[in-house]
């Protein structure tokens, strides 16, 4: 979500997990769905629906490649605890003894 509609404040982020994920570097809208799962150094934050806003922080960051990494990197190991690979292995965790033994034989 980008816009301070009534509707954005009963949004998911779902991409911006995806882009975490990713490690990539965020420019985001000031909004509570968002500030529910980013602190204020993990992105350049704007206000929402201020194009001229986003197109100056996009400008900062592509300016200060330095920058974009370090926050790229903050807020993917911020999401490393959900990444779907991550959560399988805890998952799987029990199971692994079972499937290093192989498949089971029928008799």
């Amino acid at each position: 979500p980008n816009r301070a509609d009534p509707d954005s404040a009963f949004t998911s982020p779902i991409k911006l997990f995806e882009y975490m994920a990713a490690g990539c570097a965020l420019v985001v809208s000031d909004l509570p769905s968002v500030r529910e799962v980013l602190e204020r150094d993990d992105a350049v934050w704007t206000a929402p629906g201020d194009a001229a806003g986003l197109a100056g922080a996009v400008r900062a960051l592509a300016e200060d490649p330095a920058r974009a990494q370090r926050l790229g990197a903050r807020v993917r190991e911020k999401a490393r605890p959900t990444l779907h690979l991550d959560r399988a292995r805890r998952a799987a965790g029990p199971n692994r003894a079972a499937a290093a033994r192989g498949p089971l034989k029928r008799s």
